[in-house]
């Protein structure tokens, strides 16, 4: 997994808050008597603090940096300071959820299917795991579109994408952070994210769960090729 060692410091800066809709439309959808859930790679929390409003929430990720502003923002969660490849808590949960292209910061496909069978063992039953990914399509976009210049307040964010080997990308990502003299400190850290295919993803989820849905987020539709980012909604045994 990714460290976010540097980048972490200014996650929630940049990214704005999410409203957590599109998991909750989910969770409502596909497990409405759902209480608990975990999220894991929840980095600063920002996901789990609207999804806290209705379920009783924990959060898993292995930056020690991303904990602590999750814990600053959500005091009284719990969070496990764990690698959601292969993870190991001493509990289950109804949901488990892994937002944010999260599952593509695992450069290995092994640990894509160590994950999926970690989650199915901390599942309750009919429990759901609902996850979402970068395509290989999107990717090859990002890869191809210029750099992304972002300011928030004095500060400047700047992302360029680049082919790595081997499939993987390197999302470069340089902070331009204004000091109080009116310089800039650069704070730079690189990123890396693995598409997969849907039907590799497909096969080993349906090896793991009894029922396994995917949809284009764009209209909740069946997956496309062009498709930017698929949701998967794996159910547990009952």
């Amino acid at each position: 997994m990714q460290s976010y060692h540097i980048y972490g410091h200014f996650y929630d800066a940049t990214q704005g808050a999410p409203s957590g809709a599109q998991y909750l439309h989910l969770l409502r959808k596909h497990h409405p008597t759902a209480k608990s859930l975990l999220e894991i790679a929840c980095g600063t929390g920002a996901q789990l603090l609207p999804l806290s409003k209705h379920y009783a929430v924990a959060g898993l990720d292995a930056s020690g940096t991303m904990l602590r502003y999750a814990r600053k923002k959500l005091p009284g969660v719990t969070f496990f300071h764990q690698d959601m490849a292969g993870f190991n808590v001493d509990r289950t949960f109804d949901a488990i959820i892994c937002p944010f292209d999260s599952m593509n910061h695992l450069l290995q496909f092994g640990d894509w299917v160590r994950t999926f069978k970690a989650a199915k063992r901390h599942l309750n039953d009919n429990g759901v795991f609902i996850f979402d990914t970068n395509t290989d399509y999107k990717l090859r976009q990002m890869i191809d579109a210029p750099a992304v210049v972002h300011r928030f307040g004095d500060h400047y964010m700047i992302m360029k994408v680049f082919a790595a080997v081997g499939g993987v990308t390197d999302w470069d990502i340089k902070i331009l952070e204004q000091r109080r003299n009116k310089s800039y400190h650069l704070h730079r850290e690189i990123i890396k994210e693995r598409a997969y295919t849907h039907d590799r993803i497909l096969a080993a989820l349906r090896r793991t769960f009894k029922q396994v849905r995917a949809y284009d987020v764009k209209g909740w539709s069946r997956p496309k090729k062009d498709s930017s980012r698929l949701y998967y909604v794996c159910q547990n045994d009952s």
